[in-house]
């Protein structure tokens, strides 16, 4: 005879995972922003920031422009000399890879002490942001809360 644990209990080992599994120490984030998504949109490049992005050179996952006050600590990134041709292209690519579910998006990069290190697009809203030290940041790969919409789109595509 199988016996079921009590219902309080799924919920109760999924918050220890998820709290044992979260990385330790004070981090930044990545937020929402209206104007960082309408900079991107708009193919408006930022002075004085270097930009990066993860995935293909071509139609990248995700991009950041960071901010020249930090030094990007990631092997995760690649970093790209962009003009407006280039954004455009990228632009382009996302419209046509147009989701109702799970849109492009766009926000600011924000350090532990709510400082703006930067901006990014990405459909993948969630991120770790940390600052090893003064001037270093090392920003972690965008991923999509679990059991979102994007992730449920992410591994229907992946079948």
């Amino acid at each position: 005879m199988y016996l079921h644990p009590p219902s309080f209990l799924s919920p109760l080992l999924l918050l220890f995972f998820l709290l044992g599994c979260a990385p330790s120490g004070q981090g930044g984030r990545w937020q929402l922003d209206s104007r960082a998504e309408q900079i991107f949109t708009s193919v408006t490049l930022l002075e004085n920031h270097s930009y990066y992005y993860t995935g293909s050179r071509v139609e990248p996952t995700a991009v950041i422009a960071l901010d020249n006050r930090f030094t990007l600590k990631s092997r995760l990134w690649t970093r790209r000399e962009v003009d407006r041709q280039v954004l455009a292209g990228w632009m382009q690519r996302y419209r046509m890879d147009h989701s109702i579910h799970c849109p492009y998006r766009g926000g600011t990069i924000l350090t532990p002490d709510q400082q703006v290190a930067g901006i990014w697009y990405s459909r993948d809203l969630a991120n770790t942001i940390r600052v090893p030290a003064a001037g270093l940041i090392t920003i972690y790969l965008p991923y999509s809360p679990p059991g979102s919409i994007c992730e449920r789109e992410k591994l229907r595509q992946d079948f």
